[in-house]
């Protein structure tokens, strides 16, 4: 902060008086006010440099832990997504999740037929003969 400048002449009840033309008790106390006056404008600076530079700071810690906590998330998410790749992989084929079922030929979206048990398993003779007529009645 530059010089402030030191009183020089007091103004009490709107009458001018030169401090030269004081006693040195009145010249000693407007020397130790200039003296204070100094420090004080000069604390001001410092106050204002030291508001600025916390102000500072504090933006920067708040950068700061935006930025980690950012980090922290990213790299729970890639986790997680390793951690459900590692899943998936073991559990097998990710789109296989049910057995498909028989599409009929005409492509409609009906169950299977039915097709019934063999328990025996017909002679070469069997497979090759002729059906019978069916019974008249």
């Amino acid at each position: 902060m530059p010089k402030v400048e030191d009183i020089k002449v007091l103004n009490i009840d709107e009458v001018p008086y030169a401090v030269d033309s004081m006693s040195d008790e009145v010249k000693q106390l407007v020397g130790v006010y200039n003296e204070w006056n100094q420090d004080l404008a000069d604390a001001q600076k410092t106050f204002a440099q030291l508001r600025a530079s916390v102000q500072s700071l504090s933006n920067q810690i708040i950068t700061q832990v935006r930025q980690e906590k950012a980090q922290k998330e990213a790299a729970e998410a890639q986790a997680k997504a390793e951690a459900d790749a590692a899943e998936v992989e073991a559990a097998g084929d990710p789109e296989v999740t049910e057995v498909p079922k028989e599409v009929p030929a005409n492509g409609a979206d009906a169950a299977p037929a039915e097709v019934p048990a063999v328990t025996e398993v017909p002679s070469e003779a069997e497979v090759t003969a002729e059906p019978e007529a069916p019974a008249e009645g």
